[in-house]
């Protein structure tokens, strides 16, 4: 039995097998929609573990197996702890970095907004020509990074990208302060949302959540709505609905909030945000 096969047969449901001596949290096949169960593997051993099962590893045994001894557990301890100095250190040096070129922008229009059919919106427009997005955590309000957009080589789109070794989870941009809180992934789509959102004279924040995936950790404490993507993968659609908030999405497929006011106008996004609102009314 290999340990792909132990894992199985033990229960746990991870996506794959990833085989660096790192702990990785999966679901399990009692629990299928939470992440109970764990596992280790570093290539040539492995255990496995299950809250809701055991207080205890259940370690991997083929014929070619040799259960760890107290120095190579210890070793392995070390490693870990290592690790996560080098990962704390990373997410603190994005930070200092985020935080001086932020400093370092003025205030302007910027191609990509134009593209999106905001040319009235202002952003934060570093020396290179990109555009930043501050990223702060949910929780503390601490600039964690930024997201920059610019011209790719062809010039002919826009690409996003994060800052090296920041931390994404939970990393928000917020716009309007008010008390009813919508969540989205991209910054466009939210400039769009709260603009219809103003329209209506909602009282209403909107915090850009970067990635479908985020919006799924940012709605766990934070949240009313959703504006979701409806994307061909229907990512969007299933973290909006894992949020368990209200939703809605445009109707065609591979369109965000944006596309719809790009291409249909403002009055659009307004009407769905305004039957969205009415479900909780």
């Amino acid at each position: 039995m290999n340990f792909a096969q132990f894992v199985n047969a033990s229960g746990l449901l991870p996506k794959s097998i990833i085989s660096d001596g790192r702990i990785h949290r999966c679901a399990t096949a009692k629990h299928p929609h939470k992440k109970n169960g764990a596992y280790m593997f570093d290539g040539a051993r492995g255990f496995v573990f299950d809250w809701s099962e055991s207080s205890e590893a259940k370690w991997w045994n083929d014929k070619d197996f040799r259960p760890w001894g107290d120095e190579e557990k210890r070793q392995w301890r070390e490693k870990r702890i290592s690790e996560k100095k080098r990962i704390a250190d990373g997410y603190e040096n994005a930070s200092k970095k985020a935080i001086k070129m932020l400093s370092e922008c003025t205030l302007g229009t910027h191609a990509y907004l134009r593209s999106k059919q905001l040319p009235n919106a202002t952003g934060l427009i570093y020396s290179d020509g990109s555009m930043l997005i501050p990223m702060r955590d949910i929780d503390t309000d601490k600039v964690i990074g930024v997201q920059s957009i610019f011209l790719n080589e062809n010039q002919d789109g826009f690409q996003k990208k994060f800052i090296f070794g920041m931390k994404a989870k939970r990393a928000v941009f917020r716009i309007g302060i008010g008390r009813k809180i919508i969540l989205v992934e991209g910054y466009a789509t939210g400039l769009s949302v709260y603009e219809a959102a103003k329209q209506m004279n909602l009282n209403v924040c909107v915090i850009c959540c970067f990635s479908s995936n985020n919006i799924i950790h940012v709605a766990k404490t934070h949240g009313h709505f959703v504006m979701a993507d409806n994307d061909k993968s229907m990512t969007g659609e299933k973290s909006a609905i894992q949020t368990g908030l209200p939703f809605s999405m445009p109707d065609s497929v591979g369109m965000d909030w944006n596309d719809v006011h790009a291409t249909r106008g403002l009055m659009a996004v307004c009407v769905a945000l305004s039957k969205l609102v009415r479900k909780v009314a």
